[in-house]
């Protein structure tokens, strides 16, 4: 998915409505699911305040409670896309949002 796509989705609220589905199950495969479009969305770095400020952060790690190991190796991935984001900003001297 390319980024104009995935600004679209959180324009149109969807990491609060990823959130909202995160925190309404706990079926293992729609965790996973959620999971890994937030995961896909913290790979752009343009998103990330917003991922923030809509819960989808929050939404991402409060996952891990889940226990399942499909679920954790998502919110794995997004962490890491996130930290890869951010590590980038800096060291092309932007800064992070945080």
């Amino acid at each position: 998915m390319n980024g104009s796509n995935q600004g679209v989705i959180m324009n149109k609220g969807g990491a609060r409505l990823l959130a909202n589905v995160a925190s309404e199950t706990d079926d293992p495969q729609t965790l996973r699911m959620v999971a890994g479009a937030i995961a896909n969305l913290c790979g752009n770095e343009k998103l990330h305040l917003m991922l923030k400020q809509d819960g989808g952060i929050k939404a991402l790690l409060g996952m891990f409670r889940s226990g399942h190991a499909d679920v954790i190796a998502q919110i794995a991935r997004g962490i890491a896309n996130f930290a890869k984001c951010e590590s980038r900003m800096i060291s092309q001297g932007k800064g992070g949002p945080f």
